[in-house]
């Protein structure tokens, strides 16, 4: 159950799906999911505030069809289905 996660909620948003505790799609490097960072290690990709693979709907195709990519989850967002 994602709450007793010691992180959840780590989106902070309702109805998040939580099989996804990391991204399988990172880096996907795409600047309306995130952004190149500095640290002092240097440049790092984050997607802090990326929800994408945390919608059910998202989700749930991703582990039905793992092989999926960004550009196909975007399509699938944008249609709404």
């Amino acid at each position: 159950m994602p709450e007793d996660c010691p992180y959840y909620p780590c989106h902070n948003y309702a109805d998040q799906q939580c099989s996804f505790c990391y991204c399988p799609l990172y880096p996907c490097m795409d600047t309306e999911y995130g952004q190149m960072i500095e640290t002092p290690h240097g440049e790092i990709w984050s997607c802090m505030d990326c929800r994408l693979v945390h919608e059910p709907r998202i989700a749930n195709h991703l582990l039905a069809n793992p092989e999926a990519g960004v550009l196909e989850l975007k399509s699938l967002k944008k249609k709404n289905i």
